[in-house]
């Protein structure tokens, strides 16, 4: 599992996972334990092949014809990495915790009028730092864990079927953003029916309706609380980051990759995928770089926050 210290919230806030309105919790008490003790359970049944759901979900990773031919022990080391992606999306989404705690203890408010909307901007803003920050392995990490989530989703809470590829793809966008804004909540209620399940589905309605917004035939069309042009959506700075950094990795890496792509068209997610079968395939850790994760600078994404306000300046 992660050991990088900068991942583990103990000493900063985070977001309940019990109702949709996800209030700040902690630093330090009793229902922060309690929420890093849920979020651990979730990942461990969520990648379980003791029940069924998993093994569905399990089964659809392993149906890539880059993973069909995996070693035991390489399974086991994509199922680890999985599972340190899953904290790793509560990690990005937690950051909205740390800026409502820090909101909440400044004395005046960086502008006269500054509210809801403005600190959804520096959230948004907020995650898409933390995502920029990201490798490339951890971006197609998460790119290999939300297409099957989101398609276990769709075939099972909404009776669509696999093979209506058409009608799944259209919801990607919005269902990437709230597992990026949400994380292992996000993936374990879309995933497994309980009594919180209304939850995962109020988010995903909410997305729904932004989303149209994000990918309208004008690009710059984006949330009411979003400057046009100013704030992409998360789901594209997580695929712009993998593009660029991934032309970053050692050359002989590089060269594969290249000679793939040749060889016929790799879009996004083949590209993803390719990648990470390479780093099962070299156990070279250089693929696995995991950069250290910048802390929210409160102080610079409020003064952002203003020269984003057309009222000021």
């Amino acid at each position: 599992m992660i050991d990088d210290h900068e991942l583990r919230p103990l000493t900063r806030p985070v977001l309940s996972s019990k109702n949709e309105s996800r209030p700040v919790l902690g630093p330090t008490n009793f229902d922060l334990v309690e929420e890093l003790e849920l979020r651990a359970s979730s990942v461990e049944k969520i990648f379980d092949r003791q029940n069924k759901m998993s093994r569905r979900l399990l089964d659809s990773i392993g149906a890539y014809n880059n993973f069909q031919s995996l070693t035991p022990q390489q399974a086991d080391r994509l199922i680890s990495r999985l599972k340190d992606t899953c904290t790793l999306l509560d990690r990005i989404a937690d950051c909205a915790a740390t800026i409502r705690r820090g909101f909440e203890l400044e004395p005046t408010p960086p502008f006269p009028g500054f509210g809801e909307v403005h600190l959804q901007r520096v959230i948004h803003r907020a995650h898409q730092r933390l995502i920029a920050s990201l490798g490339p392995l951890d971006l197609a990490l998460f790119e290999l864990l939300s297409f099957p989530v989101m398609m276990e989703y769709f075939c099972m809470r909404l009776g669509l079927t696999a093979g209506d590829v058409h009608e799944h793809i259209k919801h990607l966008v919005a269902f990437k953003e709230v597992m990026l804004q949400n994380g292992t909540m996000a993936v374990y209620y879309s995933a497994f029916p309980d009594s919180h399940h209304h939850i995962f589905q109020k988010l995903a309605a909410e997305e729904e309706v932004k989303s149209r917004r994000w990918t309208a035939g004008e690009r710059s069309v984006a949330p009411d609380w979003s400057p046009p042009g100013v704030l992409a959506s998360l789901s594209d700075v997580a695929s712009n980051t993998f593009s660029k950094k991934v032309r970053k990795i050692p050359k002989e890496h590089l060269d594969e990759m290249e000679k793939a792509e040749h060889n016929g068209p790799m879009e996004s997610r083949p590209a993803k995928i390719w990648f990470i079968r390479r780093w099962l395939d070299t156990n070279d850790e250089s693929l696995a770089h995991r950069p250290l994760i910048p802390e929210e600078p409160l102080a610079e994404l409020f003064a952002w926050a203003v020269t984003q306000d057309p009222t000021c300046g």
